[in-house]
């Protein structure tokens, strides 16, 4: 495969290009004068300089976003140290792993998103996935990436870290404004204006709009022509107003859409075997009659009378046959997603030493998605989903003003979440793989309905070992999943932090977070093929507190070392009844809860012409909530596995060469493993010990490097260029570490050039400049004609943009 068995020469080549440029610059940096620019960041929710936090904290300017192309989370995340990441074919389905610390089960994030301070992607389920909002960038002042716990200061679910987006704020000093259009190869384009009025010298009105269309690069030689081009839109409204010499507030509005024909994956042709699933429903069938009412004995199905299923075909090559451009289906696979969110911030100053911060924040999201199910040219089957999410929240923060020893902060928060969904499989016309021993299995009758399970011939027959021959009929035509769900969690919480400043060279910090969190889940499946009516209401309650310890010494005047050793958790969920069938799976699963321990070192050198942040850290997981899936139902659960521990390490450097080249370079190392988790359950449902299998979605090797170079020019102008580079090992997908579900390593080149003035600027880009064949994930569920499928990333795209300021 091209993504992992790339020549010797090419690996070494980003490592020769920054070790040459490095040797270079030294001879160059003594020549300079200049320094590095100071980054400002709120990670501790107030403005501190990036090299003065304690935090393990990546930071993208403005600057810095629009410089190297950044557009969305894939852009910023493949260049942060230990940061893995995998979509399933679509940006509404993106998930962040930070230091290994991911949702692989749970119906919350564990990796905290927010925009404003409000946290736009809490507990958020879709079938099972917590989805995280791959936010449209733009009209973004600055994004940070925290690694660690982040319990204390953003609140629940922030295990793994947290990604604090900071919009653009309206400006009174001026009236200005931009616009830029975009265009690449593969007939995408952007349209994209901002526009900031000054409303007097206390007020001021800033908006912003985009369209952009996302050319299809996939060739769907199927019946259907749809590929996987798609577009998206969006609004913002923000208002500052300063109607008091006390009073801040800051208002804003936004709407995004996002919509797309087809998901960007390809057939794998890989699947389950089909022997392990029939020998797995041959222990679990028996209760679910017993759920039905039906306690007695049901006679196992003979497995080895029954032949492997052959390999799936499909009118599309396989991924593993060199396709990563092609796919076949007869129907196309339509989505859209819809988010609207408003944010109002307001700060006053109770006097000179008090502050009183209100944060509120409410969003809705809609997602729906019709269309082809098999992935194939076959008509066997569609499938639908449709999905409503709110969540609201309101913070209350009392501050200290930072002028004496110690600085404090007390607060209250106020959240709820809810998210709805509706689930419909229907199969169009027979499947052989349901003919073949699925009406059997799922007990069926020859027209296609539910058998009584009261009916005693019934009963007695299939307690009579022999008594059916195999099968009862072709049946499979009809809605094969219906099912209505929901999930709602209200959190109150109250936090506290401290910072003692010992003295010039000693601080201390402390946190505290106390949380209760409610948990109400329903859902009701509706009379299919393969499943009867059921219905769930279960309610139940979780409760946290959560730590953090710092101890921040300072090396003279350019240096600082600290230790932080802080808890997080994830809140618990609720099981569907019908896998809560299962030995080893109940039907509320626990909380998950982790303690960080990190040392750290921010240094500055060469009179802060160049940075190093280094940090060790050790995660110790307890109650890991762990995805399985039940094959008789198809249905995903969650389980706690016993333990896991993730270790590791990372290195920051950025350098100012010269007065006009910079080089930033980053490097994460993880190992992270389950530890004692003997009871996993994988998507054959074999039950099997996952004791030292590497944790999924955590790469062991993260690099990144990217060079800068300003060029000036004559009559006002000036040029740049831009070149980088982001490596990925591979990853697994499972908690078995399946060869099947692995995503291999990957490594991205991108490149931009431009040049302006103060009124226009011209750049041309190549991103994925060596056209890369890669995967970014997979979807789980196997479906019958096609496997797995596999996500692709994006070939070479080459294209131009011209911005214009006003």
């Amino acid at each position: 495969m091209k993504a992992t068995t790339q020549p010797l020469q090419r690996k070494l080549l980003p490592a020769a290009i920054t070790l040459a440029t490095c040797t270079y610059g030294s001879a160059l940096l003594a020549q300079e004068n200049t320094a590095l620019e100071e980054v400002v960041v709120t990670a501790q929710k107030r403005e501190q300089a990036l090299q003065d936090v304690p935090v393990s904290v990546t930071a993208f300017t403005s600057e810095s976003i629009e410089r190297s192309g950044i557009e969305e989370f894939e852009d910023y995340a493949s260049r942060t140290p230990n940061v893995g990441f995998t979509q399933q074919g679509n940006r509404a389905f993106t998930k962040v792993a930070i230091r290994g610390v991911t949702n692989i089960g749970g119906k919350a994030n564990a990796v905290g998103i927010y925009l404003d301070e409000f946290n736009i992607a809490p507990n958020i389920l879709v079938n099972g996935y917590s989805r995280t909002a791959d936010t449209e960038l733009f009209d973004v002042e600055r994004i940070e990436v925290l690694r660690g716990p982040q319990g204390t200061y953003f609140g629940r679910n922030t295990m793994g870290g947290a990604i604090n987006i900071t919009s653009q704020k309206p400006d009174t000093s001026a009236a200005f404004g931009s616009v830029k259009l975009q265009g690449d190869e593969h007939g995408g384009y952007l349209a994209r204006t901002s526009y900031n009025q000054p409303l007097g010298d206390s007020a001021a009105l800033r908006g912003a709009v985009f369209y952009r269309e996302q050319g299809g690069w996939m060739d769907n030689i199927g019946p259907s022509d749809a590929t996987n081009d798609g577009d998206s839109s969006g609004a913002r409204i923000a208002l500052y107003a300063k109607p008091t010499e006390r009073l801040d507030m800051d208002l804003a509005l936004s709407r995004v859409e996002h919509n797309q024909s087809m998901p960007s994956l390809v057939a794998s042709g890989q699947l389950g075997s089909i022997l392990q699933q029939l020998n797995a429903i041959n222990d679990q069938f028996p209760l679910l009659l017993a759920s039905m009412g039906y306690p007695g004995p049901v006679a196992p199905i003979d497995t080895a009378a029954l032949p492997e299923w052959p390999l799936p075909t499909t009118d599309a090559p396989f991924v593993s046959a060199g396709n990563y451009d092609t796919l076949a289906t007869d129907l196309p696979h339509e989505s859209s997603s819809e988010t609207d969110t408003a944010t109002a911030r307001l700060v006053y100053a109770i006097n000179d030493h008090l502050t009183l911060t209100s944060v509120s924040g409410i969003t809705r999201n809609d997602f729906s998605a019709f269309g082809d199910g098999d992935m194939s040219v076959h008509p066997a089957f569609t499938v639908g989903r449709d999905s409503d999410m709110r969540a609201w929240s309101q913070e209350f923060r009392l501050s200290s003003s930072g002028n004496g020893s110690i600085d404090w902060l007390l607060g209250a928060i106020i959240a709820e979440d809810e998210i709805s969904e509706t689930d419909i499989s229907t199969h169009l016309a027979s499947d052989p793989f349901l003919d073949a021993w699925g009406t059997l299995l799922f007990g069926l009758s020859a027209q296609g309905g539910l058998i009584d399970f009261t009916d005693p011939a019934i009963q007695a027959m299939l307690a009579t070992p022999g008594a059916v021959p195999g099968l009862f009929g072709p049946l499979s035509v009809g809605n094969f999943e219906d099912v209505d769900r929901a999930n709602e969690t209200r959190s109150r919480a109250v936090f506290a932090d401290t910072t003692y400043y010992v003295n010039e060279d000693w601080e201390l910090s402390l946190g505290l977070r106390y949380t209760d969190d409610r948990v109400d889940f329903s859902e009701l499946t509706r009379p299919t093929v393969t499943l009867p009516v059921g219905e769930d209401q279960v309610s139940t309650d979780f409760t946290d507190l959560s730590s953090r310890v710092t101890l921040n010494y300072r090396l003279g005047d350019s240096s600082r070392l600290y230790f932080t050793a802080a808890k997080g958790f994830k809140v618990g969920g609720v099981n569907s009844s019908v896998t809560a069938q299962i030995d080893e799976v109940d039907q509320v699963f626990d909380k998950e809860t982790g303690w960080s321990y990190e040392l750290g070192n921010k240094s500055q050198w060469l009179d802060n012409r160049l940075q190093l942040n280094l940090s060790l850290f050790q995660f110790d997981w307890s109650n890991l909530q762990v995805r399985g899936q039940d094959p008789l139902s198809q249905r995903q659960f969650v389980q706690n596995a016993s333990d896991a521990q993730n270790r590791g390490l990372e290195i920051e450097l950025t350098a100012l060469l010269t007065d006009n080249i910079q080089l930033s370079t980053s490097y994460g190392r993880l190992s992270a493993e389950f530890d004692g988790f003997t009871n996993a359950v994988t998507t054959n449902g074999d039950v099997i010990d996952a004791t030292g299998n590497r944790i999924p979605y955590s790469p062991e090797n993260t690099f990144s490097a990217a060079l800068d170079i300003d060029i000036p020019l004559n009559a006002g102008f000036d040029g740049y260029l831009h070149l980088d580079y982001s490596h990925i090992d591979d990853q697994y997908f499972d908690v078995e570490n399946s060869e099947a579900r692995m995503i291999p390593a990957y490594q991205l080149w991108n490149a931009r050039a431009g040049i302006g003035n103060d009124s226009w600027k011209l750049a041309l880009f190549a991103n994925n400049l060596l056209n890369e064949e890669y995967l970014l994930g997979l979807q789980g569920l196997e479906t019958h004609y096609s496997g797995l499928q596999r996500s692709v990333g994006t070939p070479r795209t080459l294209g131009a943009s011209l911005t214009i300021d006003f």
